[in-house]
């Protein structure tokens, strides 16, 4: 082993491998190690302060079946206890071609769904799929612009690739082309808002000022209705 480490020393222009002393090897690796520790906390730190509004935005489901009308339905509790509004908070169920919009959360104000500190909504879902097998996601965007998925199936938050991958069917995740996936299953290329999500926008004429305003803003798209 030693004849391997003074091959290597001796390709960089050195004599020999130098070990040092025990405790000169142990005082690197205590050095390293509480350099990768330090590290790891930071790590964790700034983790937990991203997900502090994702945190506060609180979701909790019950499964139910009613026999005698043989249908299942998930009762969705949903509130946020923070400091700052969630936008575009929807629940979509995996399909083919792309998730299916399910229900959208919160409040129409000035073309956006809103969902503002202290607001509460309760939700009966109906689904088709046994509990934990019903692959509901919930998706929103904190104060940050930052988006977030979280399975309503395990409470877990989804990582883009993993959402991605799971209800888009791209390889390794990477961004799926959602227009062609959507033609290809005979879907329209926006989702559109359910009808009783349609009912809840104060000012119907809102929906076409909309849509005009995404010909000069696409940021601003039917899609997010």
């Amino acid at each position: 082993m030693r004849d391997f480490f003074d091959n290597w020393a001796r390709f960089f222009g050195y004599d020999y491998w130098a070990w040092g002393s025990f405790a000169d090897m142990l005082g690197a690796l205590g050095t390293a190690g509480a350099f990768f520790f330090g590290f790891w906390l930071l790590a964790r730190d700034s983790a937990e302060k991203r997900r502090k509004d994702a945190d506060a935005f609180i979701t909790d489901t019950t499964f139910v079946i009613r026999p005698v009308e043989q249908t299942r339905h998930m009762f969705l509790d949903v509130s946020n206890v923070g400091e700052h509004t969630i936008t575009g908070a929807a629940v979509y169920e995996w399909a083919e071609g792309g998730p299916n919009a399910v229900q959208v959360l919160g409040e129409y104000v000035n073309f956006r769904w809103r969902f503002p500190p202290g607001h509460a909504e309760q939700k009966s879902i109906k689904v088709n799929r046994n509990s934990g097998e019903t692959k509901l996601l919930i998706e929103f965007v904190d104060a940050t612009g930052r988006k977030w998925f979280r399975s309503l199936d395990t409470g877990r938050y989804m990582s883009r690739r993993q959402y991605n991958k799971t209800y888009w069917g791209t390889c390794w995740g990477l961004e799926p082309d959602r227009a062609k996936i959507r033609q290809k299953a005979g879907k329209l290329a926006f989702q559109p808002a359910t009808k009783e999500d349609e009912a809840r926008i104060v000012n119907p004429s809102d929906k076409d000022a909309r849509v005009a305003d995404h010909k000069t803003n696409p940021t601003v798209g039917p899609e997010s209705e």
